[in-house]
C-alpha cells in the first residue's frame, strides 16, 4: 500500500516549525510521511525531530526599513533598468521552485503557512489537497475582538466593541501606509504587484481572493485553515469562522541535545532542594528568540528581574537564553542559574512559575504542563496572546512594581 505524503511549506522561522511538531507527529503516527521545506538554517532544527527536510528558494524580501532604504530603493528602481527584471526573475524563481518540488515529491496533502498563503496561487493548477496552516492565533477580523498585536480585553459593552473597531482601523491604516510606501519605492512594481497580476492571470479577482481586512500579512481567503492552537484561549471562540479549524495536539519534542551534564546537575540540585524544603519554588524564565541576537536587552531584563526577587530565600531563578559563563550565582537569599539553552518541556515539568514573552509555542507548552504564567510581551502577537490569557485567568501580565506579589499569587494557584 502506497504511503501518503504531506508537504509543509513554512515561513522559515523557528517558532513556525516548532508549532508543527505535534501535528506532524500525529500525521506520522497515522501513516502519512511529512516533508518540511525551508532555508538551510532550518535543516538541523527539523531533522533533529526526525522529520525530512528540503531547502526551498524564497524570493529576496523587499523590505523598507527606514527613510534611507526608501530613498535608496526608490532611486535604484527608477534609474536601474535591470532592477525590475531582476526582481521579477527572483520572484518567478521562487514560484517555479515550489512547483518543481511539488511535482517531484507528489504529496497527497500540502500545508501552507498562513504567512505564505499566497503560495496557493503559485500551485493553483495542482490538484493536490491544499490547506492553510496557521501557527498563531487567528488574525482575522471579528466583531468585538481586538487585533492580535494589541493588549486589550474586551467586554460586552458597545464602547468595547467600538474601541475594537478603532484598533482594527488603526492597524489597517498602518498597513495601507506601509503598502503605499513600498509600492512607491519599488516604482509601483513590488512583490504584491507580481502576486496580484498572477491572481488576475488565473482568472480570479484579487479583492475576492485576498483578505483586505488582515493588517498583518497577505492571506488567501478561500481556503480551509488549520490553526494549531487551543481554541479555548481565544476571545469569543464561538464567533470564529467555520473555515478555521482548531487543533491542539500534544507537544512532543526531542530535547536530547539540550540535556547537557551542566543542566542535569542544576536539575538535580534544585529538585533536591525542593525535596528537602517544600517552600522552595522554581521560577523559569525564557523570553524566546532574540531578534538580531541583541542579548544586552535580555541580560538587562534578567538582571532587573533577579534584583526584584533576590530577597526571596526559597526561590530559585532558572533563566534560559542568557550567554553567561557564570551560570550560578549564589547569594544570601535567591539562587540564580542561567544557561544559553534549556530543554523547555523538561523544565516546565517541574518548575512552579513560567516567565515568558507570550509566544504561542511557549504558551501551549505551559498549558500542557498546567504551569502558571507571568507574561512580559515584547512584540507582535505576544500582546494579544497575553490579553487572552489574562482574560481567562491563565496568566498575569508582568508589572515591575508588583512583581514579587504577582509571583506569590501565581504560586498559590492549585
Amino acid at each position: 500500500m502506497k504511503k501518503e505524503k504531506a508537504l509543509f511549506i513554512m515561513l522559515p522561522y523557528t517558532s513556525h516549525y516548532t508549532a508543527c511538531w505535534g501535528f506532524a507527529n500525529f500525521l506520522k503516527e497515522n501513516g502519512i510521511h511529512p516533508l518540511f521545506l525551508g532555508q538551510a538554517a532550518n535543516r538541523a532544527l527539523v531533522e533533529e525531530q526526525n522529520f525530512d527536510f528540503r531547502e526551498l528558494y524564497y524570493s529576496v524580501p523587499l523590505t523598507i526599513w527606514n527613510w534611507k532604504s526608501f530613498i535608496g530603493i526608490s532611486i535604484k528602481s527608477r534609474l536601474d533598468k535591470n532592477d525590475l527584471r531582476f526582481r521579477y526573475k527572483d520572484w518567478m524563481a521562487s514560484v517555479l521552485h515550489i512547483i518543481a518540488i511539488v511535482d517531484e515529491f507528489m504529496p497527497d496533502y500540502i500545508f501552507i503557512d498562513e504567512h505564505l498563503s499566497y503560495y496557493h496561487f503559485y500551485l493553483f493548477h495542482n490538484k493536490t489537497i491544499k490547506l492553510t496552516l496557521n501557527t498563531k492565533l487567528s488574525t482575522r477580523k471579528r466583531k468585538n475582538v481586538p487585533p492580535l498585536n494589541e493588549f486589550f480585553i474586551p467586554s460586552d459593552s458597545f464602547i468595547s466593541s467600538m474601541f475594537c473597531e478603532l484598533l482594527w482601523a488603526k492597524q489597517i491604516f498602518i498597513k495601507w501606509i506601509r503598502r503605499k510606501i513600498a509600492y512607491s519605492a519599488f516604482n509601483f512594481r513590488d512583490e504584491t504587484y507580481f502576486i496580484t497580476r498572477l491572481i488576475r492571470n488565473l482568472g480570479l479577482n484579487p479583492i475576492k481572493e485576498i483578505d483586505g481586512k488582515n493588517p498583518f500579512y497577505k492571506v488567501a481567503k478561500n481556503y480551509l485553515t488549520i490553526t494549531l492552537a487551543p481554541k479555548k484561549i481565544e476571545f469569543q471562540p464561538e464567533t470564529i469562522s467555520r473555515s478555521e479549524i482548531y487543533f491542539d495536539f500534544e507537544i512532543k519534542r526531542n530535547e536530547t541535545t539540550l540535556l547537557s551534564q551542566e543542566y542535569l546537575n542544576i536539575k538535580t540540585s534544585v529538585q533536591k532542594r525542593k525535596l528537602e524544603n517544600s517552600e522552595t519554588k522554581i521560577i523559569y524564565l525564557s523570553m524566546g528568540s532574540i531578534p538580531g541576537g541583541d542579548y544586552k536587552k535580555l541580560n538587562d531584563f534578567v538582571a532587573k528581574f533577579y534584583k526584584k526577587i533576590s530577597k526571596k530565600e526559597n526561590w530559585i531563578l532558572l533563566a534560559s537564553g542568557v550567554p553567561n559563563n557564570d551560570h550560578q550565582i549564589n547569594v544570601i537569599q535567591c539562587t540564580f542559574y542561567s544557561l544559553p539553552f534549556l530543554p523547555q518541556l523538561d523544565v516546565l515539568s517541574y518548575c512552579d512559575v513560567f516567565v515568558t514573552h507570550g509566544g504561542l509555542g511557549s504558551i501551549k507548552e505551559a498549558l500542557q504542563f498546567k504551569t502558571p504564567m507571568l507574561v512580559h510581551p515584547k512584540f507582535n502577537d505576544g500582546f494579544g496572546n497575553c490579553a487572552r490569557l489574562v482574560s481567562k485567568g491563565l496568566a498575569k501580565r508582568l508589572n515591575w512594581a508588583l512583581l514579587a506579589k504577582q509571583i506569590e499569587e501565581l504560586l498559590k494557584r492549585p
